[in-house]
Parts: structure tokens; sequence; C-alpha cells
């Protein structure tokens, strides 16, 4: 049962951190709001502001922990699909008995853009379903800009009763004096007030209906199917001059919602009209026939609903505007939003794609320190080692001295081949890997190796074919097998081919990942890795295969069941060795 004073029971749902606050805005005001977002601080914050969200109706669906999408679409798709039953339960519980449910998202965010994927998820609940949205700022970037655009192409074929778009940029024009502090309350208050005050028409103390627009007719305008529009405005005196021009105003020229809608477009127009006695008084029938057939004309034959309210509380001449129309076109400066992505999206795409060049030293390379030694403690490295070495360290009393080492048969002549180092200048380690010997074993090492002596010989392969793949720093280069041109990508039988700089990239990501000094970082590499697996780019996807199976096979083994499914052999080949070991390593 709905509260008294409204026509329609409305539930709002918001996704991500601007969906979020125009849900907690539609819960201050007395109805059901509901959040879902990818970062905790974001559910956290609308806990602890004055709109005060119950933490029962503020839910997490990010991955693994992680606090946000940044920006990326692909994950916030990713968290809406993996928790679809989590959302779709707390959907349904939440909007028992609803009119109207009102899906509130800001798009340019990477959760928020997300929302038609979210319409998909509760799409079998068969919901009476509004789409509430906001642009992003003409200050954002190019990449919020390209998000937003994407899901409006996303929204433009997904059934919804109605859809809301508001313009960021219009509404901060109309509100530059507003208080830092205080701005984003302000402005979800401006985007939010409209609909409640159609949804209390007929319940308020301060107006007497003439003739009503109800809840019916209210709710025939929201599920119109087209692109919604509303606006709230007062004249100096009631005419019909006066009305026609708001209403054409707030159809081409909207302060919160994207310019340039043409009348001729609208299909469904709400008027609603709020004078005194004495404006009323004064004014004819004629007015409202006027009115009407003017409206009609000029959106050549849309459906017009007229309210006519007595203010009693006032006794001057003014009168105020309501509007709400619905057009089954985008608005025209949707397409100015397209040009300026465009070109800001190819200016990042270059920049990304430069690399920083390497500074000639000339001479100063030829710099050699002096050869004696230099009493100093123990080597602390200061970046870490490749992926192909262990870190060597510093000698401790159990290790032999150097000059025993060079005593052991043989160790002559190689010494003499080494180049010359006094016995305090290097470690036994490092004269091992002089000689190309190994080293004595840690006691570490040596229970490691007594304990896989006694697992089945096969099964103590497939162990050390995995350190193998983690340890080693090269790849095993598949376009050896065949000629160097590159096949289509998606060719069963395409080659790999070998790219330095590829490589590169992607064994600075092994490293990151390994040293990564918090799980947001490692989680960020992660990403990064995980989108290349997916590369169009054979070359790409085999190097990130082979990142992945080197840090820790493990932590990507999702991924790499993917891609052992890869169309090109080889990289499903590198991903399968992985699985294989993973599965005998238990």
């Amino acid at each position: 049962m709905k509260p008294s004073g409204r026509s329609l029971e409305i539930v709002a749902v918001g996704l991500g951190q601007a969906g979020g606050n125009i849900a907690a805005e539609f819960h201050r005001r007395g109805y059901r709001g509901l959040a879902f977002n990818t970062a905790q601080t974001d559910l956290t914050s609308l806990g602890a502001s004055r709109l005060a969200l119950p933490e029962s109706q503020r839910i997490y669906i990010g991955l693994e922990g992680s606090d946000g999408a940044g920006s990326d679409t692909h994950y916030g798709t990713e968290c809406v699909t993996e928790n679809a039953d989590l959302i779709r339960k707390a959907v349904e519980e939440h909007a028992v008995g609803a009119d109207v449910v009102a899906l509130c998202a800001g798009l340019g965010g990477g959760t928020g853009s997300c929302v038609a994927e979210l319409t998909k998820v509760i799409e079998d609940l068969s919901l009476p379903v509004v789409i509430l949205t906001a642009l992003p700022h003409h200050h954002e970037s190019g990449i919020a800009k390209v998000n937003a655009l994407r899901a409006i192409r996303d929204l433009s074929a997904t059934p919804a009763y109605g859809w809301v778009l508001i313009d960021n940029a219009r509404l901060a024009q109309g509100h530059q004096d507003v208080p830092l502090d205080s701005y984003f309350e302000t402005i979800n208050r401006e985007i939010v007030e409209p609909i409640d005050v159609f949804n209390r028409l007929n319940d308020r103390d301060s107006a007497q209906a003439i003739r009503t627009l109800d809840g019916e007719d209210f709710r025939t305008l929201l599920f119109s199917g087209g692109v919604l529009s509303y606006h709230t405005e007062e004249l100096p005196e009631l005419n019909a001059e006066g009305v026609l021009d708001s209403v054409r105003g707030a159809i081409g020229e909207n302060p919160m919602m994207p310019k340039d809608s043409d009348m001729k477009d609208v299909s469904y127009l709400g008027l609603v009209i709020e004078a005194s006695e004495r404006a009323l008084t004064a004014s004819p029938f004629s007015l409202y026939e006027k009115i009407v057939e003017q409206l009609k004309r000029e959106t050549g034959g849309a459906a017009v609903y007229i309210g006519l309210y007595r203010n009693i509380a006032s006794d001057d001449a003014t009168a105020t505007v309501r509007m709400i129309s619905a057009s089954q076109a985008l608005p025209a400066s949707i397409d100015d939003m397209l040009e300026e992505a465009t070109r800001e999206a190819d200016t990042i795409q270059s920049k990304v794609q430069q690399t920083v060049k390497a500074i000639d030293l000339g001479s100063l390379d030829q710099l050699r320190l002096r050869r004696h030694a230099v009493p100093r403690g123990p080597r602390v490295p200061n970046r870490p080692a490749p992926l192909a070495e262990k870190s060597t360290k510093a000698p401790t009393k159990d290790m032999p001295r150097l000059a025993d080492v060079l005593r052991q048969p043989g160790a002559e002549a190689e010494a003499e081949a080494a180049p010359d180092a006094p016995e305090s200048a290097t470690t036994v380690g490092e004269l091992y890997r002089r000689l190309g010997r190994r080293g004595p074993k840690s006691k570490a090492t040596a229970a490691r190796e007594k304990a896989a002596a006694a697992k089945p010989r096969a099964r103590t392969r497939k162990v050390d074919e995995l350190r193998r793949m983690v340890a080693v720093g090269e790849p095993e280069a598949p376009a050896s097998e065949a000629p160097a041109s590159e096949a289509p990508a998606g060719d069963g039988g395409g080659v790999v081919t070998s790219d330095g700089a590829v490589q590169d990239r992607y064994e600075r990501l092994a490293h990151a990942f390994r040293d990564a000094k918090n799980e947001k970082r490692r989680l960020d590499v992660a990403r990064e890795l995980v989108a290349a697996q997916r590369s169009g780019d054979p070359t790409e996807r085999f190097y990130a295969v082979n990142a992945m199976t080197r840090v820790d096979a493990a932590y990507f083994r999702d991924a790499l069941a993917d891609a052992a499914k890869d169309d090109n052999r080889h990289v499903a080949g590198l991903a399968q060795r992985a699985l294989d070991a993973l599965a005998d390593v238990g």
C-alpha cells in the first residue's frame, strides 16, 4: 500500500556513485531507495550523510574486494553479471507493490555506465522500469564521454518504459554560485523534486484542482517509451503566449536536459498551470483552448494532458507552469558530445601509444668505477631482480669461503677465465653463477627437494615444469615454428610473431604484479593482463598468458582456462600446459 499524499509508489534503484546519491535523495523524500556499487567507500558515504540510506539498502557488488571500477566499464559489467542473483533478489524484494521502478545512474563512470546490463539482469521480473541517467560534464575526461555514449547506445536498444537524460553541464551553468560542499546535494534535489511534485499534485493543502492531472495521467507520461523531459517555470502573469514559450523553451533549451530537442518529435506532453484566483478569474476559457490547439499543432498531433490548479496561497498575477514531455528521438546535442568524445579519445589514444625515448649518454656511458676493493656492508639491491634470476643473499657463516671453492677440482682453469676480484668484493653465489655451477643448497631448499622426491615421478616432473614456467624469463618463441608472416588473428594455425616491444611491455607488467605493494595495485595489473589475454592480436595474447603463468598461474587460473580455448594453438598450448601443471600440483 502506497503512503498517503502520492499518486504513484516510486522505488529508486541506484547504480554507481551518482545513481546511489539520486536514490538516496528519493529515500530522503519518503520513497524506497536501494543502491548498488562496486566502491565500498561510496556506499559508506550514503550512510554517513544526512540522506542516511540504511545499510541493508546499500549493497556492494565489487569483485575480490576492489574499491570501485576506475572508469572501466568492462569490469563494471563483469561485477553486475557476477552478482546478478544478488541484484535480482534485492530488487525483487525491494520493489514489491511499486508503480514505477526508477533505475538511477551517472553515465561516464565504470559502474553507472553499465545500467543497460542492470536492466537485463532484472528483465525477467517484469517491473515497470523508468531509467533516470545523468550525462558527464564537459570538463570530464574523454574516457567518461566515451563510456556515456556507449551506455546511450546500449540503452537505446533496451526496452524501457521511459528514459530521463540529465545534462550535468547545463545544470552547472545555472548553479555556478552554489557552495562546493553542498553543490551535489543541490543538484540531486533539482533532479528529483519535479518528479516528486508531479506525484503530489493532487494532495496539497496549498492548491485546489480545477482540472486534475491525476496519477494515471502521470503514469502514462512516464511510461511513454520515449526520452522524458521536465521543467518548472514561474511566469510574471498568466497568458497563452507566456505558457507556450515556457513549453517551447523546456523542450528546446531545457536548463537541465540536453538541448535542441524538436517539438515535432514530442509524442506525449503533460502541462500543469497553477495560478491565483485573481489570475484565473481574469483569464477567459479561450486561453485554455488556444494553448491546447497550439501545442497539438506544433507537436504534430501529440497527446496533450493539461491540469489546472488554483493556488490559494497566492493573490498576485503570477503563474507556475510545470511541463513533462516524451520524445521519440535523442536530443541533437548528443551529436555534439559524440564529436567532442571522438576528438578527445583520438588524442588519448595517440598519447598512450607513444613510448618514452631513451637518452643518449655519449661518452658518459664509458664511465667505469675503480676496480680495487672498497670495504662496504652487505649490498641491498635497489631494484627487483629479473624473473629469470633469484636474488643472491649475502654470505652467511654456513657458506664456504671463496678460497675453498677455488680449490675444488677443475675450478682453477675456470677461475682464470673469470674477471679478477678480491675475496671481499663478491659472494660465493656470484662466483657460482660465473662458473656456471649451482651453489650449496640451503636447508629449506634441501627439505623441499626431499619432499618432492617422495612423490610419484610423473607428479614431480609436472611440478618442475610449472616451476620452470614461473621462473623462466623468455617465453618459448613459437615464431620459429613457421614463417615470420603472421596469419590472421583467430586462425587456428596462426603464428605468434616475436615482437620485442610487446615482450618488454609484458615483462614489465610481470614485474609490477610480483612487486605490487598492495592488493589494489596487484588487481590493476591483473586486470590489464586479463584484458590483453582477450586482445584480437595473438602476439598480445601469447605474451599476456606467458606473464600470467610466470608470476602466479594459480591466481590467473580462470583467465588461463579461457586462454586454453584460444583458436591460436600457441596461446592455447601455453595456457593448457600451465593448467595441467596446476592440476598435478593440486
